[in-house]
């Protein structure tokens, strides 16, 4: 939420979820925002994602202020080196500009074994939901699976 924001919009947001937690206390009830006023997508993110939702009626295009408080309250980084032994794996993008490789990287480098990253080359954020990168995560995901969560 922060990096994909200038300073001074990071803290505006902040102040909106602080004034609807306040809210929340008293009414139980969170406020809607619009989607892309909470989830601020990078250029490419906003044209797929906009190209999706066109053509879908049931689309989300509000979300509770509340989804800010949940998500920066989430701290995978804390937890991640305690999955083990349990198997992890990790799949990026090279030009994703909403969530950086780097974050994924730095995930894998705290995930103890057995774990593993995939870092798709030539593909955006959203762009793994459709076509060749879409079969790469299923290529990957089911390989993963075949070897560590086997059928019975």
């Amino acid at each position: 939420m922060r990096s994909v924001r200038r300073p001074d919009e990071y803290r505006d947001l902040l102040t909106r979820a602080a004034a609807d937690r306040d809210k929340r206390v008293l009414t139980g009830v969170s406020a809607l925002a619009d989607r892309n006023e909470v989830l601020l997508p990078d250029r490419q993110s906003a044209e797929l994602g906009a190209a999706a939702r066109r053509d879908n009626p049931a689309a989300v295009t509000q979300l509770p202020l509340e989804f800010v408080d949940d998500t920066l309250g989430f701290n995978p980084e804390w937890i991640v080196d305690s999955i083990a032994p349990r198997p992890v794996l990790f799949i990026t993008t090279d030009d994703d500009r909403l969530v950086p490789p780097q974050e994924s990287e730095a995930m894998f480098a705290r995930a103890g074994e057995p774990k593993k990253l995939v870092v798709l080359k030539g593909f955006g954020h959203y762009e793994v939901y459709g076509g060749e990168a879409f079969r790469q995560v299923m290529d990957e995901t089911v390989a993963w699976y075949k070897t560590h969560l086997p059928a019975r």
